[in-house]
């Protein structure tokens, strides 16, 4: 059998991640990292828009040009003019005021269900997938059953049942969301604990905990950042969706979801009160997908060659 270290050195992730010091990246690896990020228009492009979005989110309540929240019923349903540069919507709002604030909504329901599914799907995977027998089996059928379901459906339920408020929206997005990030680590896990590294570290006499953390987390973080990246889109579309049923941040406070759900009242007299929301979620989503390609293709080098 080869060395440890030696077996180390043909991991194809070696340079983002280190089975024996964990996942820390030395100041070269990133800058080599970011290289390969931004070495092709789209990522940058995405990354551009992100980061206007989160510019936007930071800086609403310097850049803002009205209140969001504080109705003025002479200008309801105003066309975008210099005035309301994205028009007012049925009770006289600004549009891109609310827009502004609604673009924090959309962060924060990006990351908290997100820090939600990580906490308690990728322990739960690893312990899974490491430890197998009757508990591996408890814990994929538990999980099975929640995935019988789809997605929106079942975070629908949960919503409704916890009651309408942007908490309970969150939690519900959260809670669902660690069943798919859950069996995504355990097949990792499965499949990083057959290699000869994990073999060797056994023969040695490492305790599963020290395998689990020091050699089989670090070489599969990789493909857990990138489907998180991939899915933060989702979790926003889903928080846009239970907002538009009314589960979601309650009025007047502003959301994009809620907006277009406003908006659709009014699609043939004042199409802006939906479209200038609905856009924002396009952008916000669609680069935030290309952001996670492009990190896809930066961490996976068999994709990077190609």
């Amino acid at each position: 059998m080869k060395p440890v270290d030696s077996i180390r050195r043909e991991d194809p992730l070696k340079e983002f991640s280190s089975p024996s010091k964990g996942a820390r990246l030395t100041r070269h690896a990133f800058v080599l990292f970011s290289r390969r990020l931004f070495d092709r228009p789209l990522p940058r492009f995405a990354f551009a828009l992100l980061l206007l979005v989160i510019l936007g989110a930071f800086l609403a309540p310097l850049i803002s040009p009205y209140d969001p929240i504080k109705p003025d019923f002479s200008a309801a349903r105003q066309a975008p003019s210099f005035e309301h540069a994205l028009g007012t919507d049925d009770i006289g709002r600004d549009i891109l005021s609310r827009i502004l604030f609604g673009a924090r909504i959309s962060l924060v329901a990006a990351l908290i269900p997100l820090s939600i599914s990580i906490i308690v799907g990728v322990p739960l995977g690893l312990f899974s997938g490491l430890v197998k027998g009757w508990p591996d089996d408890i814990i994929m059928r538990f999980l099975d059953a929640l995935m019988a379901f789809p997605r929106i459906v079942l975070i629908i339920a949960i919503a409704g049942l916890l009651g309408p408020s942007l908490t309970n929206a969150l939690l519900a997005i959260g809670i669902v969301g660690i069943a798919p990030l859950a069996r995504l680590t355990r097949g990792l896990t499965l499949s990083a604990s057959e290699e000869d590294y994990v073999l060797a570290a056994r023969a040695l006499g490492s305790s599963n905990r020290r395998i689990m953390m020091a050699h089989i987390l670090p070489n599969i973080t990789a493909a857990i950042i990138v489907t998180v990246s991939l899915d933060i889109g989702g979790i926003i579309l889903a928080e846009a969706t239970l907002s538009f049923l009314g589960l979601g941040i309650q009025p007047p406070n502003p959301s994009w979801g809620s907006m277009v759900a406003v908006g659709n009242r009014y699609l043939q007299t004042a199409p802006w009160i939906s479209l200038v929301p609905g856009t924002a979620i396009f952008i916000t989503v669609m680069s935030i997908n290309l952001l996670g390609d492009g990190l896809r293709d930066a961490l996976d080098p068999y994709l990077r060659n190609r």
